[in-house]
């Protein structure tokens, strides 16, 4: 046996040794964070960024303050849009439809400056995003 096989031999099995140790390390790593239950996925942030922009909008309309209405329409346009790509169901995509068009009627009922009709719309919109979520999440006991 050479000098250079020991070499090989010893080096063979640090990085063994290294890589055991790591694979043992992002195991731990990956049980802990599975039992954290603290997973935030991007269809929860969005889904909460949506919440949040749904609540701006609401505040804009009690507020009588329908010039922020349409960029805040705007922003839960996009966070829709956004999460029409990962939640390609058929309860969504029939449900849908109910919101677009609420949406558009608050977005026309701001710009009319109707604040009836913006107060109408503002609970259409709403109610269809509570009809959603109550067939797409499980059954409550």
């Amino acid at each position: 046996m050479n000098t250079r096989s020991v070499s090989l031999y010893g080096l063979t099995a640090v990085l063994a040794f290294s890589f055991g140790a790591f694979s043992l390390w992002l195991y731990e790593k990956a049980a802990a964070f599975d039992a954290s239950g603290n997973q935030v996925t991007l269809k929860n942030k969005t889904m909460e960024r949506k919440s949040n922009t749904l609540r701006d909008l609401t505040d804009a309309v009690l507020t009588g303050n329908l010039r922020d209405v349409n960029p805040t329409a705007e922003r839960l346009k996009q966070y829709s849009l956004m999460i029409d790509g990962f939640l390609e169901t058929d309860i969504y995509d029939r449900h849908g439809a109910s919101y677009w068009k609420a949406l558009e009627q608050l977005k026309a009922a701001a710009a009319a400056d109707d604040w009836e009709a913006a107060k109408d719309a503002t609970l259409a919109v709403e109610r269809s995003c509570l009809e959603c979520h109550q067939l797409l999440l499980p059954s409550q006991p």
